[in-house]
């Protein structure tokens, strides 16, 4: 069984790395054919995760058009660029003004509501231009976040110089992952735009694993649209630490996650056995939180030294959204709280 990362589609930061301690292969949606990025091809061939593109392109012109548009937003920093991005995200969304056409849209997508093939074809042209978008903003975000970082580090060290201050001892592993982190300010209305975008392109594959998110936004649209379509409220089952950083690159971060996988690979089954049981259930959804999966994590990375993140276990009864037709496989989210 795979873990489907939402609404991601691509590993563009050692942020995302930890995500894959808990999961023997993930599995990254993207909306059209191209090569991966260096991080995620190390990833790729240590096993750890698969690429699927569901609704590839219906043709190589459209495809060829919508790359080179693509390519001219990444490389341009002038006015047409940013207004091109604006314009065509505020026409993936004008018609849904409210939170509750939002959230209906996403429902739609999650239960397979039936367009006119034009329209139909337009929808997913969107879809995959704002998905495409948000790639370009995290990876911008995240180098203006590091920036800003090892800037607030400079200036601290010149200060200390100036006043004669002792050098201090070198910082712990994931001290700069706290001050990108902190400098990291995603907008609410661009996670729901990313989110309907994700589950235009790709709802149907909800029901086939659990989505793993580190987007608490995310987690909360999904969240909000299932108990607004359900009589069933979401279900908080349990939760799990990852540590915060298992890497300063994918190199690195690729050989401790070999090395984890291979010492405690018990720990990691008995995971994936769960989750299974509990989307496949009914399943009991008491589940004694893993203490050997804590003494693994503290054994090959101690929380004094790579910190810690929460992992909540939420469920959806009867699916993503489906319960209103009647599905009986639940609905298993990983929500990564930082």
């Amino acid at each position: 069984m795979k873990t489907i990362i939402f609404p991601r589609t691509d590993i563009c930061s050692i942020r995302q790395f930890p995500l894959f301690l808990p999961a023997p292969q993930l599995l990254i949606m993207q909306g059209w054919r191209r090569e991966a990025s260096e991080a995620l091809n190390l990833f790729m061939k240590a096993g750890f995760c698969q690429v699927k593109v569901p609704v590839p392109f219906p043709d190589t012109d459209g495809e060829r058009r919508f790359l080179h548009l693509i390519e001219d937003i990444a490389t341009r920093r002038d006015d047409y660029a940013g207004q091109l991005s604006s314009l065509t995200l505020a026409g993936m969304t004008e018609p849904r003004k409210n939170g509750e056409q939002s959230e209906r849209a996403i429902l739609d997508a999650l239960t397979g509501q039936a367009k006119a093939p034009d329209e139909h074809e337009e929808e997913l042209w969107q879809a995959r231009l704002v998905l495409a978008l948000g790639e370009i903003l995290d990876r911008e975000e995240e180098d203006i976040a590091t920036e800003l970082a090892t800037l607030d580090d400079n200036t601290q060290e010149l200060l200390e110089e100036l006043q004669g201050e002792a050098e201090k001892d070198e910082e712990s592993l994931f001290a700069e992952l706290r001050e990108v982190q902190r400098n990291l300010t995603p907008t609410r209305s661009g996670i729901v735009r990313r989110v309907n975008a994700w589950c235009t392109l790709f709802g149907a594959a909800c029901g086939k694993g659990p989505l793993l998110t580190d987007s608490e936004d995310a987690a909360d649209i999904l969240i909000n649209t299932y108990e607004k379509a359900s009589a069933e409220p979401v279900v908080r089952v349990t939760n799990f630490p990852l540590p915060a950083l298992v890497g300063r690159n994918a190199e690195e971060a690729v050989e401790k996650i070999t090395a984890f996988h291979q010492q405690y690979q018990e720990e990691v089954n008995d995971i994936s056995r769960w989750l299974a049981k509990l989307q496949n259930g009914p399943a009991a959804l008491e589940m004694e939180r893993p203490g050997s999966w804590e003494k693994a994590l503290e054994s090959a990375f101690p929380a004094a030294e790579y910190d810690r993140l929460v992992v909540e276990v939420q469920l959806f009864r009867g699916g993503f959204g489906r319960i209103a037709v009647g599905e009986t496989a639940n609905g298993v989210m990983l929500v990564v709280k930082r």
